[in-house]
């Protein structure tokens, strides 16, 4: 019996990157990278080429339940002030990420009712004490049930961080459009996490990282279509798009200035192990 590992590896020092093409065509696009603290030093801030990236987002503080914020590694104050440089000096925006893989639960417990306004007014101060051009909300997973207490939290950021401040959220790949839908005019941007699509999960088999289609392949073990970037963005289709890096017919109708489709900038590799008997 093969056993398959999964290893995680960095292609570039960037995690990854979202990259939009703004409508029209002549328009400069709109390229983020996320700058991650574990990657802070291979390189360090000030070595970063800004030339091809329009938003740099910083990731990431931590949501604590009651509304306050934690930098896990202290990678965040140790160089907020040398990624904000780096992209000031390059004349462009720089974004703070609260939040990341595995959130969720704090998330919960700070935009509740009972801590929401402490996160809001919390978020709002670090990113103005730090000079930050705005915030990257990353909520996941999220569950059908946080669309109340997402969509109140994220109004009252924007109410906050005022109307010339950017707004961005990184999203599921096969979320939840009914949460996002009401609250989009509250974003500049609604980013797509269309990667890290298969894995060495139970019930799964080889596939693509972050392919664009699903090209008529199906899971052997549910025979439910193979995950890929259009079947992502096909979920969300009552959330307009910024611009698609690929023209997806069933998207066309929904084309508008808020959606992203996301790249990763990063590689698994695969290997087998035969177990011994």
């Amino acid at each position: 019996m093969n056993t398959m590992q999964r290893k995680w590896k960095t292609a570039l020092s960037f995690a990854f990157a979202i990259i939009a093409i703004q409508i029209p065509a002549t328009a400069t696009p709109w390229v983020s990278a996320y700058y991650t603290t574990w990657t802070v030093g291979s390189p360090a801030p000030a070595d970063i080429d800004m030339r091809p990236i329009t938003h740099l987002l910083f990731f990431a503080l931590a949501p604590n339940a009651d509304g306050t914020l934690t930098d896990t590694d202290g990678g965040i104050t140790a160089n907020a002030t040398a990624v904000k440089t780096v992209a000031h000096n390059a004349g462009k925006k720089v974004l703070i990420c609260i939040g990341g893989g595995g959130t969720a639960a704090n998330f919960r417990g700070a935009i509740s009712s009972a801590h929401r306004a402490a996160f809001v007014t919390n978020i709002t101060n670090w990113m103005t004490t730090n000079g930050y051009d705005g915030v990257d909300i990353d909520m996941e997973p999220m569950a059908s049930t946080d669309a109340a207490d997402y969509q109140a939290f994220i109004t009252a950021l924007r109410t906050s961080i005022g109307s010339t401040k950017l707004l961005t959220a990184a999203v599921e790949p096969y979320g939840f459009p009914s949460i996002f839908a009401p609250i989009q005019g509250q974003f500049n941007q609604i980013n797509v996490m269309t990667y890290d699509m298969s894995g060495a999960w139970p019930g799964w088999c080889s596939w693509h990282n972050a392919n664009l289609y699903q090209g008529g392949q199906f899971m052997p073990s549910t025979g439910n279509p193979m995950p890929s970037a259009e079947g992502s963005v096909n979920t969300y289709p009552s959330v307009s798009i910024i611009g698609e890096t690929v023209r997806y017919t069933k998207c066309n109708p929904y084309r508008g200035r808020r959606m992203v489709k996301s790249v990763g900038f990063s590689h698994l590799q695969w290997s087998a192990r035969k177990r011994r008997s």
